[in-house]
């Protein structure tokens, strides 16, 4: 508390955090991690300290001889000990080579070696532990941050956020956002893809279409990536009309639709039973020479099965197959449940004998 009475940032933030934590209590959206939360959050908040030693060059030797994280991780630890190495960029390293045990070991025993902990070590844990869809641990670091009065900026609410959306937690993302839209230093479009994401991830396209209406309301442009999980959003949500009103609005916009664009644009055809739309747009990535991954292949397949449209159906099997797509297992079994559903049991029995090399006569048959 100031001296005026009036509360301090950090003492705003601890109190959110806690409401946040009760939030989650009541609402259930977590089980029992809301608890944890709390319990570990105060636990990783305790002493960090311990004096390290030496071993720098082992962080290299570690990795030859294929060393287990936690080992890699002491290493490097150790290393930072006696050469006083730039941390957060070990840390960094961790995280993007997704080992989040590792990140989390180094920051801990820097904390125990009694040296300075900066915001740029604390996001890039906290980003590992999200990659590793530890979102618990990636919260508990956040409240770490209040707890030592170090000030916060938007990418450390930006990896808490996508920690929650890696881990299909939207209420707890959706409230950290609007935490960083109180905050003086305020969103960027960033913190709303990544609340956008988590919403789309937990099927809730109404609070999706709400986020990106909102995103312009902070002068912020939406960018490919939130776009295309609100039309994900919606597809999943039924709400086709929706879906395709947002992907036809992306070259408005002034963005190139990319393979998860139209994927996204055709699940939610797929879904609503539209296989007309779904095979125009599947022709609009070929005619556009946009790529065509496995996934698409398999919801434009299954767009088809639920039309009934066996030939369609077989002709896109067939594109996959001379494509080489890795999985196309499931492709075979669309295409096979459309013959089935039309009554061309023949063409369903050759298919699965080339989904299955193993069976007799297998490989003989032409697509």
């Amino acid at each position: 508390m100031s001296s005026s009475g009036v509360p301090t940032r950090q003492q705003t933030d601890h109190s959110m955090l806690q409401c946040c934590d009760q939030r989650l209590r009541e609402g259930g959206a977590v089980g029992g991690g809301a608890v944890a939360f709390q319990r570990g959050a105060r636990r990783e908040a305790g002493a960090r300290r311990r004096e390290l030693q030496r071993r720098g060059r082992r962080v290299r030797q570690g990795r030859a001889v294929g060393a287990c994280p936690v080992d890699v991780g002491r290493l490097a630890a150790d290393e930072l000990g006696a050469r006083c190495l730039p941390y957060s960029a070990v840390i960094s390293a961790c995280e993007e080579g997704g080992e989040w045990q590792q990140a989390l070991y180094v920051f801990n025993e820097i904390g125990r070696a009694m040296m300075e902990v900066d915001i740029v070590a604390y996001n890039a844990a906290v980003s590992a532990c999200g990659k590793g869809e530890q979102w618990q641990q990636s919260l508990s670091l956040l409240y770490e941050v209040l707890d030592i009065d170090l000030n916060l900026d938007t990418p450390s609410y930006n990896a808490a956020i996508s920690a929650c959306e890696k881990g299909l937690q939207w209420q707890p993302a959706l409230f950290l956002l609007r935490q960083v839209c109180h905050e003086r230093l305020g969103p960027d479009v960033i913190s709303f893809s990544a609340a956008i994401s988590a919403c789309e991830k937990c099927w809730q396209w109404q609070m999706a279409l709400s986020l990106l209406g909102e995103l312009r309301e902070y002068t912020l442009e939406p960018n490919i990536i939130s776009c295309n999980a609100a039309i994900s959003a919606c597809g999943k949500g039924g709400q086709w009309q929706q879906a395709l009103s947002l992907f036809n609005g992306l070259r408005r916009a002034q963005m190139e639709p990319d393979t998860y664009s139209y994927s996204a644009a055709v699940k939610a055809c797929q879904v609503s039973g539209l296989w007309q739309k779904a095979v125009f747009l599947f022709g609009d990535m070929w005619r556009l020479k946009v790529e065509i991954d496995a996934i698409t292949y398999l919801v434009a397949i299954s767009a088809c099965d639920k039309g009934m449209e066996w030939q369609w159906a077989v002709s896109l099997l067939r594109d996959a197959r001379h494509a080489k797509l890795i999985p196309i297992a499931n492709c075979y079994n669309a295409a096979i449940s459309a013959c089935g559903r039309c009554g061309q049991w023949q063409q369903a029995v050759s298919l699965s004998k080339r989904a299955d090399p193993g069976q007799p006569g297998a490989g003989h048959e032409q697509l």
